[in-house]
């Protein structure tokens, strides 16, 4: 491996550490992510977010009866003792060392297909 790869890999990992830790008090002080209020009203507000992000009222309409509540999946959802972790936590098992450093590979092998657009 040439100094600058590593330079560059090692720059990159320090570039992923600091977004972590400035992501971190803000992902802690983050309420849990759960609401009191009605389904329906939840699908009223995402239906006009759709449509002022250029979603087709069309579109909105033809998907609508799709969107359905399931408190099944709801449940499961958060059964999932993961989301029940804080985001240091978290991070430190999921963001090892292998994976900034397999990730900062993977971003400089794409880097210029990703760039290019």
């Amino acid at each position: 491996m040439s100094n600058t790869t590593v330079v560059a890999a090692r720059a990159l990992a320090a570039v992923v550490a600091l977004l972590f830790m400035l992501a971190a008090p803000a992902a802690m002080a983050a309420p849990p992510c759960r609401t009191g209020g009605s389904y329906e009203a939840w699908l009223a507000a995402f239906e006009r977010e759709a449509a002022t992000k250029g979603i087709s009222q069309a579109a909105i309409t033809t998907a609508a009866p799709s969107l359905t509540y399931d408190q099944r999946i709801v449940n499961i959802d958060r059964g999932q003792r993961v989301f029940a972790q804080t985001f240091l936590e978290f991070s430190g098992r999921m963001a090892s060392g292998y994976r900034i450093q397999h990730g900062g590979a993977l971003i400089k092998k794409v880097r210029r297909r990703i760039c290019a657009h």
